[in-house]
């Protein structure tokens, strides 16, 4: 039930001029038939901001994380905790169609690239810090930014 909303999305595609959301349907059988509806699996991008970082964080439903800053080249992997997996499984349930927004002029913001993989559904979310306040994937956003930080942080 708490990705029933999640996983009942509509396979569209929406453009902006300024940031995008990408959803569509992987072809039968590449996905195992032992998943669940709530089998999950997020690449969370985050790059830019003043000091020009790059991190990338993979994080799945079977509790499994992975990290990476490529600018200090540190790479960790390790579990997710159970508050963090229910902060982004809740993120996850919110998620619905929405217009994202990159603002050209923000030089200096974070750009947010996730890849959300729900069973046979991938939907690509691509938005900066200057507009991520306003949209649906704001709370995934902060649930996963936490998660990258506190495991870098582990390193």
């Amino acid at each position: 039930m708490r990705l029933a909303a999640a996983v009942s999305f509509v396979a569209l595609v929406q453009v902006c001029p300024a940031g995008r959301r990408v959803e569509t349907q992987e072809p039968a059988g590449r996905s195992p038939s032992n998943q669940s509806p709530d089998d999950w699996n997020i690449t969370f991008r985050v790059s830019g901001g003043f000091a020009g970082i790059s991190r990338v964080l993979t994080v799945a439903s079977t509790g499994s994380v992975d990290a990476t800053d490529q600018r200090r080249g540190a790479h960790v992997a390790g579990r997710l905790a159970p508050a963090d997996r229910v902060e982004v499984e809740t993120a996850l349930a919110q998620l619905k169609s929405s217009e994202l927004r990159r603002n050209a002029a923000c030089r200096d913001c974070f750009q947010y690239d996730i890849d959300v993989r729900l069973r046979d559904r991938r939907m690509e979310f691509h938005v900066d810090s200057a507009a991520v306040d306003v949209t649906d994937v704001n709370a995934l956003v902060k649930a996963l930014s936490v998660v990258l930080s506190r495991i870098l942080a582990s390193h």
